[in-house]
């Protein structure tokens, strides 16, 4: 996202990410910072300003575990977003990769 950017990732952390997770001998992530009304720093008038070179977490978002546990809360994180019900159909098996590697990712 920093060449994307034309920052340098110094520039680009320091400008755009916050550290989390490091909590109890657990390891500290980047994570990229919230607006004040809880938006990703990345999005502005109504699109992402990454979406080319977007996160893998970005790409997966509304397929996260915590979001099918029912069709009630699919259809709670989905009410707001844009993205949900529209685009190219994505098939079970593509989801089901991608969740695989964000599970991978959280567990190493």
């Amino acid at each position: 996202m920093a060449a994307y950017l034309s920052v340098t990732v110094a520039q680009f952390t320091a400008l755009y990410c916050r550290v989390v997770g490091g909590m109890e001998g657990g390891g500290a992530n980047l994570s990229l910072k919230e607006k004040s009304n809880g938006d990703c720093i990345m999005w502005s008038s109504g699109g992402c300003g990454v979406y080319q070179v977007r996160p893998l977490q970005c790409r997966t978002y509304p397929f996260w575990q915590s979001m099918l546990v029912s069709r009630e809360i699919w259809e709670a994180a989905t009410a707001d977003c844009p993205g949900a019900g529209s685009g190219e159909m994505r098939s079970a098996g593509y989801i089901n990769k991608c969740r695989k590697i964000m599970e991978d990712k959280n567990e190493a």
